[in-house]
């Protein structure tokens, strides 16, 4: 998809600039903390192996086609992300989106106990597409160099417990949150080092992590609504 792209782009009009929202998880997989400079310092975890490396693959190709025919390229690197507008399917979402979508049926269908994969200690930086949204926008209309990426990042997270409890409470699920340990929980933190990005949004304020959750619920619950799946 991203070749045909950069393809089309050069035959129509190569003064028209690309933006590629590229996961984190194209950082290597031992990092605790994702620092720019060490992005392609090592591969990405095996768990996401393929998804991690065709991210990698967009930056080669993008730097490939600025070489051969000028086309500028916008590269941001983005936190896990979720929010309005996602998957109904959970084989689709991602983590929150999914956990939020199977929490509402298990309220529906008056389920006593709900499943959190691991401890829930791990803390990870999360980021709401409203955010992800805007920044992207608005670094497209700035004249600066992002060939190489740039961290969307506020080089803080939440662990997977609060996250949980913070969908529960927004939910309104009364049920018990249990944490299966066993499955492994993964490194213990993973964030994004915010430092460069400050530099080109130094006032930015995002949505704080639990006003993105409840945004969410409510368009899951009117979503789902709307297909018949949950009330």
């Amino acid at each position: 998809m991203a070749t045909n792209l950069y393809q089309a782009v050069s035959l129509v009009d190569p003064a028209i600039r690309m933006v590629n929202p590229l996961s984190n998880c194209s950082y290597p997989g031992n990092a605790d903390v994702h620092f720019e400079p060490d992005w392609l310092v090592g591969e990405p975890h095996r768990s996401v192996y393929a998804y991690g490396n065709a991210k990698r693959f967009i930056y080669v190709i993008a730097g490939c086609y600025h070489d051969q025919f000028g086309i500028r390229s916008l590269n941001f690197l983005v936190p896990n992300t979720f929010g309005v507008g996602d998957h109904l399917d959970t084989d689709r979402t991602h983590a929150i989106s999914g956990m939020i979508v199977r929490m509402l049926n298990a309220k529906q269908h008056g389920e006593a106990r709900f499943e959190v994969w691991g401890s829930g200690r791990p803390v990870r930086e999360w980021g709401y597409i409203d955010d992800m949204a805007e920044i992207i926008s608005r670094g497209a209309e700035m004249d600066v160099d992002l060939a190489y990426p740039v961290n969307i990042a506020q080089n803080s997270g939440a662990s997977i417990g609060d996250t949980a409890r913070a969908i529960a409470k927004a939910v309104g699920y009364m049920g018990e949150l249990w944490f299966n340990t066993r499955y492994e929980d993964g490194a213990p933190r993973k964030v994004l080092d915010d430092r460069r990005f400050r530099e080109l949004f130094p006032d930015y304020v995002f949505v704080d992590h639990e006003e993105a959750i409840r945004r969410t619920v409510k368009y899951y619950e009117k979503a789902l609504a709307q297909v018949g799946v949950t009330a």
